[in-house]
Formats: structure tokens, C-alpha cells, sequence
């Protein structure tokens, strides 16, 4: 069951774990351009009110090269992955059984319905999770420097594409393909609708589904002043900050 499963898996997986390969090549090779340019700009090590400068020093020295083309493609595609693991490995898994009738012969078997239906739930979702994963980890850590000077690891766009939040929206495409070719039967509606409720979820969630997570605390107080100012968020504690510059 688990070769015949590799079998009809194969081509979806190695297609997908192609794109990944060539995503974490590009994030291996510029690796070094983000913590040089982190160390040339002084953002490395900084302590205090220094590290706003360097900090902004650091972000427009990066704007021009290879690295941030390869941040946006990196956020790209793990806002892509749950899509495309959600059409081309959920949706046509069973459909695909279902619309041509080769589950007739996998049931005239030894193989029991419960196991064939497990075995292929086991290793889609385990391959989504395992890729979407790796590609998480790598660009977490890789743009550790990056988020931490712009201060924006809370902002939605960039939440989704760190930590575990892309494992958990590629297991879910992966099951809500499963389940629409189950109700539909027909693989290229399967997909279709696939693709619908994904886009929808991704849509969704940060602004309908998040803040029902955790209540937003808020304190206000008056500030007066004559001067400059900036606003800044902590990446670790979430903790926002005002910087106030008097005139003099």
C-alpha cells in the first residue's frame, strides 16, 4: 500500500519538492549577503538606541540585492505551497480513485478501506508538513536580522510565512482537498474548489479568525511633544514603542 501510494504521489511530490530545493538553494547562497551587510551597518551586536539606526542603515542597504528578491519569493511561495499542495496532492487524491474507478480494484484486496484512505492522509500530510516546515525554518532564520529591524514580525503578511504558521496552513489545504474530492468526486471540481476555500482561509484568517485568538490589549496616555517620533514593534514580545526626539 505504501508503494502504490509513492506510486501515484510521486510526480505531484517531486514537482513541488523541485521548487522548494531551488527556494532554499537561493536562501543558502544569500545567507551570507544578509548577516555581512547586518555586520557592515553595525546592527550585529547593537545595543540600545543605536540599533534603530543601524537598524534602518541595515534595511535600505539590503533594499538593492539579491537577498531581497529572494525574501519576497521565499513569503511568495509559502503563501502559494498550501494552494498548490491543496490542488495538485489533496483534491486529486481520492477524486481521481472515485472518477475512474480504480478503488474497485484497491477494495477487492487485502487492503482494508480504513487503511487505504490512512495511508494516503498519512503521507500528504506528512510531506506537506515536512516541506512546508523546512522552508519555514530556513527563511526564519534567515531573516532573524530582517525582522528584527523592520519590526513588523507581527504584521500579517509576514506572520503567516514564519514559525509553524505555514506547517499548519499546508495540512490544512492537504485535508480540504481530501475532503472536497470526497464530496465532489470529480477531480478538476475538486481543485477548483480546492482553490476557492484556500485563497478564502488564507484570506480570512489573519483578519476574521486571529484577533478572536487573543484579545488586543490597549493603553492609552497623552503625549505631548514638540519633535520628532517613530513607532516600533518588539519581534520577541510584540510590544510596541514610541521614540521621542525633542526638539532642542
Amino acid at each position: 500500500m505504501i508503494w502504490m501510494t509513492w506510486r501515484q504521489f510521486r510526480t505531484p511530490a517531486l514537482a513541488t519538492g523541485t521548487l522548494l530545493l531551488a527556494l532554499l538553494g537561493g536562501l543558502a547562497l544569500t545567507w551570507s549577503e544578509v548577516t555581512q551587510l547586518a555586520r557592515e551597518t553595525g546592527y550585529t551586536g547593537c545595543q540600545g538606541d543605536a540599533c534603530r539606526a543601524a537598524g534602518e542603515a541595515f534595511l535600505q542597504a539590503l533594499q538593492p540585492g539579491w537577498a531581497s528578491e529572494f525574501h519576497i519569493a521565499a513569503i511568495g511561495a509559502l503563501y502559494l505551497l498550501p494552494a498548490l499542495v491543496g490542488i495538485f496532492w489533496g483534491a486529486p487524491l481520492v477524486a481521481r480513485e472515485l472518477e475512474s474507478g480504480t478503488y474497485r480494484m484497491v477494495f477487492s484486496q487485502s487492503v482494508s478501506r480504513g487503511r487505504w484512505l490512512l495511508v494516503k492522509l498519512a503521507a500528504g500530510c506528512g510531506a506537506a508538513a515536512l516541506g512546508a516546515g523546512l522552508l519555514s525554518l530556513v527563511l526564519t532564520e534567515w531573516a532573524q536580522p530582517i525582522d528584527g529591524a523592520s519590526a513588523d514580525r507581527m504584521n500579517p503578511l509576514v506572520f503567516a510565512a514564519r514559525g509553524i504558521v505555514p506547517v499548519g496552513y499546508a495540512t490544512l489545504a492537504f485535508v480540504v482537498g481530501v475532503a472536497t474530492g470526497l464530496l465532489l468526486r470529480r477531480t478538476l471540481a475538486a481543485m477548483a474548489v480546492t482553490l476557492l476555500v484556500v485563497i478564502s482561509l488564507q484570506i480570512a484568517a489573519p483578519f476574521v479568525v486571529r484577533p478572536w485568538l487573543a484579545q488586543p490589549v490597549t493603553t492609552v496616555s497623552p503625549l505631548h511633544f514638540d519633535g520628532d517620533f517613530g513607532i516600533s514593534m518588539s519581534p520577541d514580545t510584540g510590544r510596541m514603542t514610541v521614540h521621542v526626539d525633542p526638539r532642542p
